[in-house]
């Protein structure tokens, strides 16, 4: 089993990716959340695209609907302070539920980035 991680890193072009590792369930969700309102309270209002924040999902073994509302939230929180959230990375479990949930599209990279 995967030791649960969910962590904040700066990337060389500017963009914060949060990275998640292993379950994203009732007993983790809540970390993914702080990392967001972290993220959300230290970036600038107007960074432009480096303001978005990426989810590197890519090491999730296993995503329920705490998990998912958790993702919802994330980005919920990133709106409100008007940005965005790309997925950049997923891994089979979090692409089979956000496809059975009909959500892939809230996290799908705008067109083109975003201004």
């Amino acid at each position: 089993m995967t030791p649960f991680e969910a962590f904040r890193h700066a990337g060389q072009d500017g963009r914060t990716t949060l990275v998640v590792r292993g379950e994203l369930d009732l007993a983790t969700a809540h970390h993914v959340v702080t990392r967001a309102k972290e993220w959300a309270a230290e970036v600038p209002a107007d960074t432009g695209p480096q303001g978005s924040i990426q989810l590197d999902l890519s090491g999730v073994t296993f995503l329920d609907s705490t998990g998912l509302g958790a993702l919802i939230e994330t980005r919920s929180i990133a709106l409100a302070a008007g940005r965005a959230v790309e997925l950049c990375a997923a891994s089979a479990a979090v692409e089979r539920v956000l496809a059975l949930a009909g959500l892939t599209s809230l996290f799908a990279e705008p067109a083109g980035g975003q201004e």
